[in-house]
């Protein structure tokens, strides 16, 4: 369950719990169970049933910490509170209802239509038969 802790908050936070410049000192923090919740101000903000899971889980004495069928119940409860947005109706139309068939119009006039597309190139090639002169 620690491992567990560990890697939620690594997850969710982008860092380690635990960290340190020395190892005697990274090694002490983790004993005692030192570690910091990030402040809301932070880019992630978390449930406050997310961070009550962490803290459940990083706990030092391991009779205290959460057993397998309190953290799936705590999970339960966190995704439960997320809102599921039902699907969309089928009678929605996002395509607008045109026949795949028809020809686009042919210009009448100066005016162009929304149908109609200017067929004009991106680049324009040289006559000299797209060769480039050379740089003597």
């Amino acid at each position: 369950m620690w491992a567990l802790g560990v890697v939620l908050y690594t997850m969710l936070y982008g860092q380690f719990p635990f960290c340190d410049t020395s190892l005697a000192q990274l090694f002490s923090r983790i004993q005692a169970a030192n570690y910091n919740i990030p402040p809301d101000g932070n880019s992630v903000q978390a449930s406050d049933n997310t961070v009550f899971l962490i803290q459940r889980l990083l706990v030092k004495d391991p009779k205290h910490r959460l057993l397998a069928d309190e953290v799936l119940d705590q999970l339960s409860s966190i995704i439960a509170s997320y809102v599921i947005v039902p699907n969309p109706p089928e009678d929605l139309q996002v395509v607008p209802d045109v026949p795949l068939d028809e020809e686009p119009k042919e210009k009448t006039d100066g005016n162009q239509s929304s149908t109609e597309v200017d067929r004009k190139p991106f680049i324009t090639i040289p006559e000299n038969g797209g060769e480039t002169p050379s740089a003597n």
